[in-house]
């Protein structure tokens, strides 16, 4: 039987802990360092790396160097508490939701890690972020109720839609392991399931919330089990007639402005 190992966190330190010890109350090591509360830690898939966040507005990487862990960088440059962070799935990335309503992606660039872009958008604090299995999508659940979905273009991360229900903080997020479905708990006391086969495709995404009423109808109902067998393809010509009809109205608006009308 392989050997396994886990992280909790505690008040300014990490505790790794082995089964083998765990019927004692035993860690193998305790990690110290940060100058304030840990308020989230995350393995990288390979089991080498370890990544906390603290409220003393950092974020350290762990390595396991022999039998033991130690701090190999500590990443500056969060404006607030760290309250959320996750690993890419190659261990080259790391993502920080942070107080400051902000999410930071970390990349490791010939050893050292270095901040590479900083995502804004929400309007509380960002309390979870969490990549999906096959690293195409991030989500993050926030204070301001909602959650938003970024999807990783070139080099950079966008944002691609908001999902918004809560009536309170969403407090932590998640990703099925087919990348196709997110699950959400929030302060108001509920979990929801949020389900779109989209995300995992390209190009087509949307906000559902910035169409008008008869657009989101419409799309609920090619969305509905019932609907025909392959969605996608009539949703993609449902939102490139969408935008010729957008195309069309700024022109109008444009030649109205110029006096043509």
């Amino acid at each position: 039987m392989k050997s396994k190992i886990f992280v909790c966190i505690s008040v300014f330190f990490i505790v790794i802990l082995s089964p083998v010890f765990c019927m004692k109350d035993m860690s193998i090591q305790t990690l110290r360092g940060h100058g304030n509360s840990v308020n989230s830690v995350a393995f990288s898939s390979d089991g080498k790396s370890i990544t906390s966040g603290s409220r003393d507005k950092t974020v350290k990487d762990w390595m396991k160097k022999g039998s033991s862990w130690e701090c190999v960088q500590t990443l500056k440059g969060e404006e607030d508490f760290v309250c959320s962070v996750a690993f890419y799935f190659d261990g080259e990335i790391i993502v920080s939701g942070s107080t400051d309503k902000t999410i930071k992606i970390w990349r490791n660039k010939g050893g050292e890690w270095v901040c590479v872009q900083t995502l804004t958008g929400h309007d509380g604090i960002v309390r979870s972020v969490v990549i999906s299995p096959d690293g195409k999508t991030l989500a993050s659940g926030s204070t301001d109720k909602t959650i938003k979905i970024w999807r990783k273009k070139g080099d950079g991360w966008v944002c691609i839609q908001t999902l918004t229900g809560h009536n309170g903080a969403v407090n932590s997020v998640a990703f099925s392991p087919d990348c196709k479905t997110l699950v959400s708990g929030s302060l108001d006391y509920t979990i929801k399931i949020w389900e779109n086969p989209l995300w995992a495709q390209e190009p087509i995404f949307t906000d559902l919330h910035s169409l008008n009423s008869e657009q989101q109808k419409k799309i609920k109902e090619m969305c509905k089990p019932t609907a025909q067998k392959n969605p996608f393809n009539d949703m993609k010509i449902f939102f490139e007639d969408a935008l010729l009809d957008i195309e069309k109205l700024n022109e109008d608006v444009d030649k109205k402005k110029m006096g043509k009308y």
